[in-house]
C-alpha cells in the first residue's frame, strides 16, 4: 500500500480574556502567594469549549491534550492552564480521520505524543514546552483500525513509531516510521507496497522494551518484540451430517490437515488436526511450508477410521490473495469422530507464537533481527508487556493466558541470536468474579528490577519483589474497577505507584505497608461526576481527571506518599462565596467586583499575578473556585453610583475542603446641606423660625441667615416654620429634596397675606380682556397676569400703586391704566380697560384677469362692513383677533368662492386677497359622426386657461376642472392622423358642472367596387352591396362607386332575390379606406349537384366518358368517366350545358341540360356493330367448331365404311 502523507500545522487563536478597565480607588495591596507542598485539587470548566473528551493526557504541569470531539469533529485539543481563576484556554486544535482508538507518548518527560484513529490515522506531535511545535500526518489506510502505538527512542535521541492495526479482515500489520515521515517498514503477512518489508507471518502483538530510570521512562528503538505465526491461510468448511432424513450441523467435527511438498520425503510432511465449533463450522489454518509447492490434505473420518470426506488444497487455490482460501460445505453420511484435535495431533509448532527482538532505530531504512525465541508460546496469550528498570541486567516479558487463568512471568535475556528465557514462573489468576476472562493490563518495574507491579483488567495490581532470581507476590490491591494505565513514581524507589481506572485515579504506597491514598465516599479511587479519563505526570507533580464539563487537576500528588488517606473533597481548593448587601432599592447590576490575585505555581508552573472583574447574581452572590491555601487575596467592590461606600475584604486561607463565605454590606455616604433662609421683601428674617427634619427638629429658634446640616444620601423633608409664639408672622415652608452630593438649599420666609378680588373687563365687549394684562403692585411683589374677568389674589397687608397695562408683547392691544388700591382687609375692585383702533386696507384682485369679474362684499365677525367691492376699500377696527368674509354680492354666487380668514389686528394691516373662481367639473365626450372613435384627437380648449388634452380612442372622454368663465373648444384629428378626421369648434360657458358631446367627422374617400364571376367569368345577375352589414346600393351589374367615411369596412355583395339562383352572397372584404380605393369582389354562382346514369337497357356501362360543355363560353367545363354502376355524379353551377356520353363500344349521346337545381339524368346507350361481332364471336366461333367437327366425323366414316366393303370383297 502506497504511504500517503500530508504534513501540515494548524493553530487556533487560544481563548484572550483582555479586561481594560481603570478603577480610582485605593487598593490594598495583595501579598505574594508562599509555595506550598499541601496536596490540592482545583476544577476548571471545559462545558464551555463544546468538548467531549475521550482520552486525557498530560504534557506538564501547564498543558494537557483532549482527544474525543471538538463541535462534533474527531479531533485532539491542546489545552493551556492561564491560572486558578482565569482557568483554561485552547492552545491548538487538531481534527482527526475516524474517532481516536489509543493514544501514547514517549514516556517522561513528555516530548512526543501519538494518537491513532478507526480511520488508519496516526498523528505524531512535537511537544516543547507545552506546545505543539510541529507533527507527522500519515494514513496507514481508511480501511485500518489501530490498536496499538509506541514512540520508541534511539540512541541518538531522535523518535521511531511503531504502530499495531488491523484491517476490515482482522488480519494485523506492524507500521514502523520515523519523524521525517518519509517511508515505513511493514510487518505482517504479505509485503504491500512499502519502503521495507518483513512478511510471510501472521503478526499476533508488539511490546517495545519499556525502560524506566531514576529520571526518565522511555521505550528503546533497539529493542523492539513482536509476537508471531507462520503465515497461514484459512479454508472453512461448514460440514452438516445426515440424520433423520435432514441434514445438521456436526459439531466438533475432528478434521485431520496433512501439509506436504510433492517433492519432499513424506516424513517432512506436517500433520495436525483442527475441530469443528457449536455450529459445525470449522476453520483450517494452512501454513505455507513450502511456498508456491505447499499441498494439503483434508480428511474427515467416523469413530472407526472410515473416510466420510477427503479433499486436495493446491497451490493455486493457496496462494490466491485472500485470507480464506474458500468456503466448502461438506455433507456427510454418517456420524464424524469428534474427539479433541489437541489431545490427538497436539498443537502444531506452526500454529505457536513466535518471540522475535528487532532493531528499528534505522526505521524506516533498515531493520535488524537481534534475537529469536526458542520456544513458541499459545496463541491464546494477551497482555503482552516487556520492561525493564535502571541497573537490571535482564529483561521482563509479562503476559496472561486467560483459557488457563495463569499470570506468566520470564526474565529473558539476549545471548548471541537467542533470546533466552533466563527464568520462567507463572502465577494462577483465575477469571474475575463475574466470570470474565483475566489479563495483563499495564506494568511497571523499578531500579534494578527489584520491585514489579502488574495491573490486571478486573482491578487487581500484583506486587512483586524480587528475591534471588524470582519474583515472590507480596501484596494484592483491588482498585475495584478496571485499570487502564499505570504510571511509575520515578522518585519512588520502587514504593509507589499510581493507577489510573476507569473510574478514577489511585496512589498506592507499598512500604511499610500497603496504603492507597486516595478515596470517596463510596469508591476506594478519587473520581469526579461523569469521570472518563484521567493521567499523572510520572514525577508525581500533578495529575488530571476529566468529565464532559470540567477538568480536575491534582497538584503536588507526591505530598499525598508523607500524609494520612484523603478524599478528593478533603483536598479540593474552597469556593468563595461573596454575599453582597446593599442599602435602599439599590440593584445588582451596578455592583462590581475586581478579585486580585498574586503570581503563583501550580506545580512548576509559574501563573503571574492577575485580577477578575466580575458581577455578582441576581440574589447579590458571587462564587470564585480555586481559593489556594497561603495565597493573599484582595477584594475590591464598588457600585456605579457614587453615592454608595466602596468596600474592600482581603482573604487567606489555610484550610482545603470547605466552601469560604463572606458577607459585605454596603452603605449610603453622608453629605452636607446648607440652607439660606431670607424675608420674602426685607432679606433677614423679621422673626425667628423652627427647622425641622424628617419630622425631627434640629434648630429649635434661629433668625441666622445660614445653616449647615449632615444628612445621608437619600429624600428628605426640611420644614423651616416659625418658631412658638410667632406663628402670626410666616407661613411655614417645606422642601422635599433628593440628597445625592454636597448641596445648597435657599428658603424665603413668606409673610402672611389678605385676600383681594380683582375684576377687570374690556371696555368694548364689557367681558374679559383679550390679551393677558399685567397688574403691577409696586417693587415687592411681581405683576399679576390676568386671563379671566376676576382674580381672586393673595396680597401683604399694605398700600399699592396699581398700573394696569397689557402684559409684554400686547403693548398694541390696550392702553395703560393706574389705580391706587389699599389693602388692609379682604376687600373687591372692578378695573375697565380700552383697546386700541388701528386700519384695515383690504384690496381684491382676480386670479386670472386681476379686475373682478363680480363685486363682493366684507363682513367681520358675520356684520357687513363694506359692500359692492370691486377692487380696494379701508375700514376702521379695534385691537383683536376678527373672522373677516369676503363674498360675492348676491346674483354672483357662482363666480368667487367665499374667502374667510382669521385676522389679527395688532396695529395697521393691509391685505390683499385674490378670489379664487369656482371651478366646475366639465365633461366632454368626443362622439364620432360614423360610430366609434378610431384614432387619437386632440382637444384644445381657449378661454380663462387653455389646456390641451390628447383623446385615447378607446376612452373618448375629457374630464376637466374649468374655472368660471366662457371658453372655445376646438377638436382636430392629433398629428399624422389628419386623414381620418376633420376639426370640429364647439363653445362653452361655465358657470355649474356640465356635460358636452362634440361631434367629430371623418374624411371621406370614393370606394370603387366591380364585379366579378369567379367560375364562368360571364356577370349574369344584378347585385346589392353591402357595407358593414347595411346595405348601401342595389341592383348593380358592373362597376360602381361608393363615398365613404375613413375607416375600416367590410364588404360583400349579395344577388337581388331574381338571381339568388345563379348567385351566393359573395365572402366578405375587409379594407382599410385611408384613401381612395379600387376593390374587386368575386361572386361565385351556386353550385348544383348533377348525377348522370349511363345503360344498355338495365346494365350499367363502365367507363362511359361524360363531357360538361358550357352553352356559355363554349368551354369544356369538366370530364367523368362512370364507376361499376355506370354512375357519375359531380358539382356545376348554375347554367346551360351540352352533355356528351360516348364510349369505345358504344355510339356517342348528346344531351343539353340549364342547371339551376339538382339533376339526376338517365341515358341509354346503344352498341355498336362491332360490339355485337365481337359479343357473338365466341358463339360463332364454337358453332364452326362444331360443324368441323362433324364434317371431319362423316369423312371419317365414310373412310372406314369404304375400308370395310374392300375387305369383304375379299373374303
Amino acid at each position: 500500500m502506497e504511504l500517503k502523507r500530508s504534513i501540515y500545522k494548524l493553530f487556533v487563536t487560544p481563548l484572550t480574556l483582555a479586561i481594560l478597565i481603570t478603577i480610582t480607588m485605593s487598593l490594598i495591596p495583595s501579598s505574594r502567594a508562599i509555595d506550598i507542598e499541601t496536596p490540592y485539587a482545583i476544577t476548571f470548566d471545559i462545558a464551555g469549549f463544546d468538548i467531549a473528551p475521550k482520552y486525557v493526557y498530560m504534557i506538564n504541569s501547564s498543558s494537557f491534550i483532549l482527544a474525543g470531539k471538538v463541535n462534533g469533529t474527531d479531533a485532539i485539543v491542546i489545552m493551556r492552564i492561564i491560572d486558578p481563576y482565569k482557568g483554561l484556554t485552547e492552545r491548538q486544535i487538531y481534527p482527526l480521520v475516524g474517532e481516536p482508538t489509543v493514544a501514547a507518548t514517549n514516556g517522561f518527560p513528555v516530548k512526543r505524543i501519538a494518537i491513532g484513529t478507526s480511520k488508519g490515522e496516526i498523528l505524531l506531535f512535537n511537544v516543547d514546552g507545552g506546545r505543539i511545535v510541529g507533527y507527522l500526518y500519515t494514513i496507514l489506510g481508511a480501511d485500518f483500525y489501530v490498536d496499538k502505538l509506541a514512540i520508541m527512542k534511539t540512541a541518538t535521541g531522535s523518535f521511531v513509531v511503531a504502530a499495531l492495526v488491523h484491517d476490515s479482515q482482522q488480519i494485523r500489520f506492524i507500521y514502523i516510521f520515523n519523524e521525517d515521515g518519509k517511508g515505513m517498514i511493514r510487518i505482517g503477512s504479505d509485503p504491500g507496497d512499502v519502503t521495507i518489508t518483513y512478511s510471510g507471518i501472521d503478526v499476533y502483538d508488539m511490546a517495545p522494551l519499556k525502560v524506566i530510570t531514576s529520571s526518565e521512562i522511555y521505550y528503546n528503538a533497539s529493542r523492539l518484540l513482536i509476537a508471531y505465526t507462520l503465515a497461514t491461510k484459512t479454508v472453512v468448511l461448514n460440514i452438516s451430517m445426515h440424520v433423520n432424513n435432514t441434514y445438521v450441523p456436526a459439531p466438533n467435527t475432528l478434521v485431520e490437515v496433512v501439509v506436504y511438498d510433492k517433492s519432499a520425503p513424506r516424513e517432512q510432511r506436517t500433520v495436525y488436526g483442527v475441530n469443528a465449533d457449536s455450529n459445525g463450522v470449522a476453520r483450517i489454518p494452512i501454513p505455507l511450508l513450502y511456498g508456491d509447492r505447499t499441498y494439503a490434505n483434508i480428511t474427515i473420518r467416523d469413530i472407526l477410521g472410515n473416510t466420510l470426506f477427503f479433499y486436495t488444497v493446491t497451490p493455486t487455490q493457496l496462494i490466491m490473495p485472500k485470507k480464506n482460501v474458500f468456503v466448502y460445505s461438506v455433507k456427510l453420511f454418517g456420524e464424524p469422530n469428534t474427539n479433541n484435535a489437541i489431545d490427538i495431533y497436539g498443537v502444531p509448532q506452526f500454529l505457536k507464537l513466535s518471540l522475535e527482538l528487532l532493531d528499528v532505530s534505522t526505521a524506516p531504512y533498515s531493520y535488524t533481527s537481534v534475537a529469536l525465541s526458542p520456544r513458541g508460546l499459545d496463541v491464546n496469550i494477551r497482555g503482552l508487556h516487556f520492561i525493564t528498570s535502571e541497573g537490571a541486567n535482564r529483561y521482563i516479558l509479562i503476559y496472561t493466558c486467560p483459557q488457563n487463568g495463569y499470570l506468566y512471568i520470564d526474565q529473558i535475556t539476549v545471548v548471541g541470536r537467542e533470546l533466552r528465557t533466563v527464568v520462567s514462573q507463572y502465577d494462577y489468576i483465575d477469571r474475575d468474579h463475574i466470570g470474565r476472562e483475566v489479563e495483563s493490563v499495564d506494568a511497571i518495574v523499578y531500579k534494578g528490577n527489584q520491585f514489579l507491579h502488574i495491573a490486571l483488567s478486573d482491578g487487581r495490581i500484583r506486587t512483586y519483589q524480587l528475591v534471588g532470581d524470582r519474583y515472590t507476590l507480596i501484596h494484592i490491591y483491588n482498585v475495584g474497577e478496571s485499570v487502564k494505565r499505570l504510571s511509575a513514581y520515578i522518585e519512588a524507589k520502587g514504593y509507589a505507584y499510581a493507577a489510573i481506572t476507569s473510574n478514577g485515579i489511585q496512589i498506592v504506597s507499598i512500604d511499610p505497608y500497603l496504603v492507597p491514598f486516595l478515596r470517596n465516599n463510596l469508591s476506594i479511587v478519587a473520581t469526579i461526576d461523569g469521570y472518563i479519563d484521567a493521567d499523572i505526570l510520572s514525577d508525581f507533580s500533578m495529575g488530571i481527571m476529566v468529565s464532559q464539563t470540567k477538568a480536575v487537576v491534582i497538584v503536588n500528588l507526591y505530598a499525598l506518599l508523607s500524609s494520612k488517606p484523603v478524599t478528593l473533597d478533603d483536598i479540593m481548593a474552597p469556593t468563595l462565596r461573596l454575599k453582597i448587601y446593599l442599602p435602599g432599592n439599590e440593584t445588582y447590576d451596578k455592583v462590581n467586583v475586581k478579585f486580585s490575585y498574586p503570581a503563583g505555581y501550580i506545580s512548576s508552573y509559574r501563573y503571574s499575578q492577575g485580577y477578575l472583574l466580575l458581577k455578582p447574581s441576581k440574589n447579590g452572590t458571587i462564587e470564585i473556585p480555586n481559593i489556594i491555601p497561603g495565597v493573599s487575596y484582595s477584594i475590591d467592590i464598588w457600585y456605579d453610583e457614587p453615592y454608595i461606600q466602596p468596600e474592600t475584604k482581603t482573604l487567606s486561607t489555610d484550610r482545603l475542603g470547605r466552601d469560604i463565605e463572606i458577607p459585605v454590606t454596603m452603605r449610603y455616604k453622608e453629605y452636607n446641606l446648607t440652607l439660606y433662609i431670607k424675608d420674602q421683601f426685607d432679606g433677614s428674617p423679621i422673626a425667628p423660625y423652627r427647622a425641622v427634619i424628617d419630622g425631627k427638629t434640629v434648630v429649635e429658634s434661629s433668625t441666622a441667615q445660614k445653616i449647615v446640616l449632615k444628612l445621608i444620601y437619600g429624600s428628605h423633608n426640611i420644614e423651616i416654620i416659625p418658631a412658638p409664639g410667632h406663628e402670626a408672622v410666616y407661613q411655614g415652608n417645606t422642601t422635599k429634596l433628593f440628597i445625592d452630593r454636597d448641596m445648597e438649599l435657599d428658603i424665603k420666609l413668606i409673610r402672611k397675606t389678605y385676600r383681594v378680588a380683582i375684576t377687570l373687563l374690556d371696555s368694548l365687549t364689557n367681558t374679559p380682556p383679550i390679551v393677558p394684562i399685567n397688574i403691577s403692585l409696586g417693587t415687592n411683589l411681581p405683576s399679576i397676569v390676568f386671563s379671566n374677568a376676576s382674580m381672586i389674589v393673595d396680597l401683604p397687608y399694605g398700600n399699592y400703586s396699581v398700573l394696569v397695562a397689557p402684559a409684554k408683547g400686547y403693548e398694541n392691544a390696550y392702553t395703560s391704566k393706574e389705580y391706587t388700591l389699599s389693602i388692609a382687609r379682604d376687600t373687591s375692585i372692578t378695573m375697565l380697560i380700552d383697546r386700541k383702533r388701528y386700519t384695515l386696507s383690504i384690496s381684491l384682485t382676480d386670479t386670472y384677469t386681476k379686475n373682478l369679474v363680480a363685486p363682493m362684499d366684507i363682513y367681520l365677525n358675520g356684520t357687513l362692513v363694506s359692500s359692492d367691492v370691486w377692487n380696494d376699500t379701508t375700514i376702521i377696527v379695534p385691537y383683536g383677533v376678527w373672522t373677516l368674509r369676503i363674498a360675492p354680492v348676491s346674483g354672483y354666487e357662482n363666480a368667487y368662492d367665499v374667502i374667510e380668514d382669521t385676522i389679527n389686528i395688532v396695529g395697521n394691516t393691509v391685505k390683499q386677497y385674490s378670489p379664487n373662481r369656482r371651478i366646475y367639473d366639465v365633461i366632454i365626450d368626443i362622439r364620432d359622426v360614423v360610430g366609434r372613435v378610431i384614432a387619437p384627437l386632440e382637444l384644445s380648449i381657449y378661454g380663462v386657461v387653455s389646456p390641451s388634452i390628447l383623446i385615447d380612442p378607446s376612452n373618448p372622454r375629457a374630464i376637466l376642472s374649468l374655472p368660471y368663465g366662457n371658453y372655445t373648444c376646438v377638436v382636430r384629428p392629433a398629428k399624422g392622423y389628419e386623414y381620418i378626421y376633420t376639426e370640429s369648434r364647439a363653445s362653452l360657458s361655465v358657470d355649474r358642472p356640465k356635460a358636452i358631446a362634440i361631434t367629430v367627422d371623418r374624411v371621406r374617400y370614393i370606394l370603387s367596387i366591380s364585379l366579378k364571376d369567379t367560375i364562368i367569368g360571364i356577370l349574369r345577375g344584378r347585385f346589392e352591396v353591402y357595407v358593414n352589414g347595411t346595405k348601401i346600393i342595389d341592383n348593380i351589374g358592373g362597376p360602381t362607386n361608393i363615398t365613404l367615411p375613413c375607416g375600416i369596412y367590410t364588404v360583400y355583395v349579395s344577388p337581388m332575390p331574381a338571381f339568388s339562383k345563379i348567385y351566393s352572397v359573395s365572402k366578405p372584404i375587409t379594407i382599410n379606406l385611408f384613401n381612395s380605393t379600387s376593390i374587386e369582389i368575386p361572386v361565385p354562382r351556386n353550385m348544383y349537384t348533377l348525377k348522370f346514369v349511363v345503360l344498355e337497357g338495365e346494365t350499367p356501362i363502365r367507363n362511359a366518358e361524360i363531357t360538361i360543355i358550357s352553352e356559355e363560353t363554349g368551354n369544356i367545363f369538366t370530364k367523368l368517366v362512370t364507376d361499376e354502376y355506370g354512375t357519375i355524379s359531380t358539382k356545376i353551377p348554375f347554367g346551360s350545358y351540352r352533355i356528351e356520353i360516348s364510349h369505345p363500344n358504344y355510339e356517342t349521346r348528346y344531351v343539353m341540360l340549364d342547371i339551376d337545381s339538382d339533376r339526376q339524368e338517365i341515358v341509354y346507350l346503344r352498341p355498336t356493330i362491332l360490339t355485337y361481332i365481337q359479343r357473338f364471336l365466341p358463339i360463332i366461333g364454337i358453332l364452326i367448331g362444331i360443324g368441323v367437327a362433324i364434317y371431319i366425323g362423316l369423312r371419317i366414316r365414310a373412310m372406314i365404311t369404304k375400308r370395310i366393303a374392300i375387305e369383304e370383297e375379299v373374303f
